[in-house]
């Protein structure tokens, strides 16, 4: 057991490298800042190696920056992370993982929309995810 553990570690460490060292490239940005909130999430262990491995003095990409801090819960790293993309799908990702509603409706109502172009309408994605998924009854989200 504690060799399966060990390989799955060691899977979980080359997985993370791989997912930076894609951001580093800029390639496919929000499935790999996803993907490594996600591994980082998975095990303390993990969240530990990413800190440590990022925190070297090569890695000084501020993609990279909220995994840096291994206090940041996986929430709070896929809502600085689209922040600072303006990134909407992670903004969304943010969202179905965040249980606070007020401080959705904060991110909510300073997110950039305006500046996202495209055919899909994030904005109404977010509103509608705010509106389903309230955790208090006071939710004043508007249209």
């Amino acid at each position: 057991m504690q060799n399966q553990d060990a390989e799955i570690l060691q899977q979980s460490r080359e997985q993370a490298r791989n997912y930076i060292a894609n951001i580093r490239q800029e390639r496919n940005l929000e499935q790999n800042l996803w993907a490594l909130a996600a591994l980082a999430d998975a095990s303390g262990e993990i969240n530990s190696y990413i800190g440590s491995y990022l925190s070297s003095d090569s890695i000084k990409n501020p993609l990279l920056a909220s995994f840096r801090d291994t206090s940041l819960s996986y929430g709070e790293r896929l809502r600085d992370t689209a922040i600072q993309q303006k990134s909407p799908a992670l903004l969304l990702a943010y969202f179905l993982a965040e249980s606070d509603s007020l401080q959705k409706e904060t991110v909510y109502s300073e997110f950039p929309f305006q500046s996202i172009s495209g055919n899909t309408n994030y904005r109404r994605l977010a509103r509608s995810l705010l509106r389903r998924y309230p955790d208090h009854p006071r939710n004043p989200v508007s249209e």
